[in-house]
């Protein structure tokens, strides 16, 4: 499962515009779509009475119904107008040695890893049907490449395992991003980091506000994404420091890399 920027952005931007504007960036398509995914993101926020695994399997079911459309929204003209394909090769440029990339989704970052650096890949999503077209762009990484259904808050993998950890706008759609983070510290080296570009809540007092106010709406249009969260944050308080950020679109994005602190790392 991997929800991008422009998901995120799109659902907010481009929903309120006109019908013809939607329909030129596949928004009609996928309308019907993303009302499936918010129940369920909406039944697991709640979680009243429903069996956690349960809602993993309702979420994973419904992206695997959305995965043909996926390309297409996210692949349009506005991509290139918010810089989205420069945010995903300044990520994927920094990853090296064994590679992790969680929500992988389609595949749309592995066309920008430098195959020379990237010494093996793991891409892992909740959606095997997304995983299926993921495992068709590996090529681009030949023998490299492997994926896997995961639950990003249950990784199956050794602690310590990998150098590099990716992702690109998915913790906005997490049950439990916190659980995310700390698996995401488990798994990667002593001397490794996370590479990621994020929603996060503008550092613009006027305009994180309006984030908070608006939230919800978003979430709606969005399969389920809150936009406002703090990433730092959220980073630092599950044990890593952060080396490197920097905001983007009015401090709505955030692109960062963290590396674990040493004193928190499992023995």
């Amino acid at each position: 499962m991997k929800v991008h920027l422009f998901s995120s952005r799109l659902a907010f931007v481009t929903c309120s515009s006109s019908s013809k504007s939607r329909r030129r960036v596949g928004q009609d398509a996928c309308h019907v779509s993303r009302r499936r995914i918010l129940g369920c993101v909406i039944s697991a926020g709640f979680g009243v009475g429903i069996d956690a695994a349960k809602n993993r399997s309702l979420l994973a079911a419904e992206y695997d119904r959305y995965a043909s459309e996926y390309d297409a929204l996210e692949e349009s003209v506005f991509a290139d107008q918010f810089g989205l394909k420069d945010l995903r090769e300044f990520v994927t440029k920094r990853a090296d040695g064994e590679v992790l990339e969680i929500a992988v989704g389609t595949g749309l970052n592995i066309g920008y890893y430098d195959a020379n650096r990237v010494e093996s890949f793991m891409g892992v999503d909740i959606s095997g049907e997304m995983l299926k077209i993921a495992s068709a762009r590996g090529s681009s990484l030949g023998t490299k490449a492997s994926f896997r259904v995961e639950d990003a808050s249950r990784l199956s993998f050794n602690s310590s395992s990998f150098d590099t950890i990716v992702d690109t706008y998915s913790f906005c759609t997490f049950y439990d991003p916190q659980a995310v983070v700390r698996e995401l510290r488990r798994v990667c080296k002593p001397t490794g980091k996370l590479v990621l570009v994020e929603h996060v809540r503008s550092d613009n007092r006027i305009l994180g506000a309006y984030q908070n106010i608006t939230n919800a709406a978003v979430k709606t249009m969005s399969k389920g994404c809150s936009w406002n969260q703090n990433i730092p944050q959220l980073l630092e308080n599950e044990g890593f420091q952060i080396s490197f950020q920097r905001r983007f679109l009015a401090g709505t994005v955030i692109a960062v890399v963290a590396r674990p602190r040493l004193e928190t790392q499992s023995t």
